[in-house]
């Protein structure tokens, strides 16, 4: 089957990327600062260094990376300067290296040389610190390059694409942890923030040249995190903010309406360039059949458009990868389609009908009929046994309104991460302990220095060494459980679904 082994081993190495420059992520200046009021993070510390008490922390100049900073009022931020006495910057490559190495360090939850992992509330906390200050860099350095070429352009697009699928794909790992764990409204700010980004790209700068694919994906994730916030507006059965303060989905511009969604063309397309064809964005299209959907309430559409094909086990390649971002920007307001689907069965089935469990899983997308009487006996819906002393297994319909009271109410604003197997389907890399696994070392008999030697050949020309298991079958990506309970994909399904 799919997904049951390391699909790169390859990949495992460039995980563990390092710039090739000392001191090409942050200056020796800001890091000799930080060293005196103790902030440098484990992450960027030397080997032998990181476990000690902040004060004792060496900075590793591979490692090491620009903190966010707020503007000093009315005077902004401090100039940082090399030893040399010229003021230290950050170019666009210097900017998609830092971007390259948080992204790794996010698959990881370490970075090279730490011996254990963090959890991913820790690693999350950090990589999102450092790309605040990415972002700031990157608009800085935009405004003063003025109208760049198609392949500057391109270059801040895909930074910025890789960005709001790792916030997308963070939100959803991260869904079932409360305001206490995690800091919400940074993580709402900043999935808005690499959106945002991503289309002012596309104005005021050349837009007849470049690709469309990357614009397509994040209008459609746009549009979706627009359709999941108004199907929360819309239920009035359920308050308006969740159990854990995540929100869900995202205001686009236009109005709180479904029709807002068709600005996006109107705003990035029609008013920038005049360069694309009818059928050039079959994403954008796709949700807008979704938001089509919903709004006309054709919800059984609507759930058949975003769920996963029963026992398919998709490849995490460029279409898989959109798919599974874009059940993440919705899968939170999945639970408001269901319910609006049962409201509408309740009405249409005869009073006191009785409903399969299996028929209403089919009906509500749902992974199993014990799944479906769950769901809907949290609504307030009545349960019976078709057999004297037998499960439950029916749904009487007619029976009673649609009611949620506050022990199910939790589960309705905020499903959290019981919503794995609609966003990924059901892949085998979402087992936590399977039987016997059986995990590779792909630097399995090498010495240290072997290993360092082959991480920095690889890093210089994947291409000129084959580091490829021969049995990929007899090797498993697992997921594995941190100190909060988090289920953390394995690395290389992380690394190729931010790509």
């Amino acid at each position: 089957p799919h997904n049951t082994h390391v699909h790169h081993t390859k990949a495992l190495i460039m995980a563990f990327f390092r710039p090739t420059e000392p001191w090409t992520m942050c200056s020796s200046y800001e890091a000799s600062e930080r060293i005196t009021f103790k902030e440098l993070s484990p992450f960027e510390c030397t080997q032998s260094t990181y476990k000690e008490h902040p004060r004792d922390r060496i900075p590793d100049p591979m490692k090491c990376i620009k903190k966010y900073r707020r503007s000093a009022a009315g005077g902004g931020v401090q100039p940082q300067y090399k030893e040399d006495g010229k003021e230290w910057k950050r170019s666009l490559d210097d900017l998609e290296i830092s971007v390259d190495y948080l992204l790794t360090i996010y698959a990881n939850q370490q970075s090279d040389g730490m011996q254990e992992k963090m959890s991913l509330v820790k690693t999350v906390n950090f990589v999102d610190d450092r790309l605040r200050a990415i972002q700031v860099d990157l608009t800085t350095l935009l405004g003063n390059m003025g109208d760049l070429d198609a392949e500057s352009l391109n270059l801040v697009r895909r930074i910025q694409v890789r960005l709001v699928r790792y916030n997308l794909l963070t939100q959803h790992l991260l869904s079932s942890l409360g305001a206490d764990k995690f800091e919400w409204k940074f993580a709402t700010t900043a999935l808005t923030t690499a959106i945002s980004s991503f289309f002012a790209t596309y104005h005021g700068h050349n837009t007849d040249t470049g690709e469309t694919s990357n614009l397509d994906e994040v209008m459609c994730y746009a549009a979706l995190l627009h359709i999941a916030m108004t199907l929360k507006n819309n239920e009035v059965a359920l308050p308006q903010t969740s159990s854990t303060g995540q929100g869900c989905g995202l205001a686009t511009d236009g109005g709180d309406g479904m029709s807002a969604i068709l600005g996006l063309y109107r705003k990035h397309v029609q008013k920038t360039t005049h360069s694309f064809n009818n059928g050039s964005f079959p994403k954008y299209e796709w949700a807008l059949k979704v938001g089509g959907a919903t709004e006309t309430g054709d919800l059984f559409t609507a759930l058949k458009l975003l769920a996963p094909k029963p026992g398919d086990l998709e490849e995490i390649d460029d279409e898989g990868r959109w798919k599974i971002c874009s059940r993440c920007c919705i899968a939170q307001a999945v639970p408001l389609i269901r319910i609006g689907l049962m409201r509408r069965y309740n009405k249409s089935f005869g009073k006191g009908e009785q409903v399969k469990d299996d028929n209403l899983a089919d009906l509500l997308f749902l992974p199993s009929p014990g799944a479906a009487v769950k769901f809907c006996e949290g609504i307030g819906l009545p349960s019976v046994s078709s057999t004297d002393g037998g499960r439950i297994d029916r749904i009487v319909m007619k029976a009673a309104p649609i009611s949620i009271d506050g022990e199910n109410i939790g589960q309705m604003t905020n499903p959290g991460r019981d919503m794995d197997e609609f966003v990924f389907g059901k892949q085998n890399w979402l087992l936590f302990n399977p039987p016997n696994p059986k995990i590779r070392d792909p630097f399995e008999g090498m010495s240290s220095l072997q290993r360092a030697m082959t991480k920095m050949k690889v890093q210089e020309d994947p291409n000129e060494i084959d580091i490829e298991d021969d049995e990929p079958e007899d090797h498993v990506e697992i997921s594995r459980k941190d100190e909060n309970g988090v289920l953390i994909l394995p690395l290389g399904i992380l690394c190729n679904l931010i790509g």
